[in-house]
């Protein structure tokens, strides 16, 4: 099975849609064995778990879906290094879709101390390129929007 890249993407001059993920909650876990490298001993993850979205025009949409939030070398993601350097989305399973995002360190961090405090005031939005071979089911993000609101007495901040 083909899985286009985001440069395969990009040269195709594809369009693409914006999809609200409904966040529902998250997972944060760690895998730790001796058996590893020294340096990789431990494998922390953290997900953010989602219930039915569906893009602007309709075009994608699942049920459920969990979103693994990655570290990025800040290098490899501001130069759009590698095969999907601001993610994945990939439907291969019919019960669940599994996205990933690639973050920098700094939001990463931030992220992180936010979402102990609220869930829900988490927003994300993914750009995902309208790609005509129907047996593709894994594709690059083209954009993501990630915007934690907090609203206070006076207003609302946003981070």
């Amino acid at each position: 099975m083909h899985h286009p890249s985001l440069d395969e993407v990009i040269n195709e001059n594809c369009t693409y849609e914006w999809i609200e993920i409904n966040v529902t909650g998250f997972v944060l876990s760690d895998f730790a064995d001796s058996d590893n490298e020294l340096g990789e001993i431990s494998s922390p993850s953290f997900n953010v778990l989602a219930s039915s979205s569906e893009s602007e025009y309709g075009t994608y949409s699942f049920e459920k879906a969990t979103i693994n939030i990655e570290l990025a070398q800040d290098t490899s993601l501001e130069n759009l290094e590698g095969k999907f350097p601001l993610g994945s989305i990939n439907y291969y399973d019919n019960e669940r879709t599994f996205i990933t995002i690639r973050l920098s360190n700094k939001i990463y961090d931030h992220l992180m101390l936010l979402l102990v405090n609220n869930i829900n005031n988490l927003c994300i939005k993914l750009a995902l390129p309208v790609w005509d071979n129907p047996e593709t089911k894994c594709l690059p993000l083209l954009k993501y929007q990630i915007v934690y609101k907090q609203e206070s007495s006076n207003g609302v901040n946003e981070i």
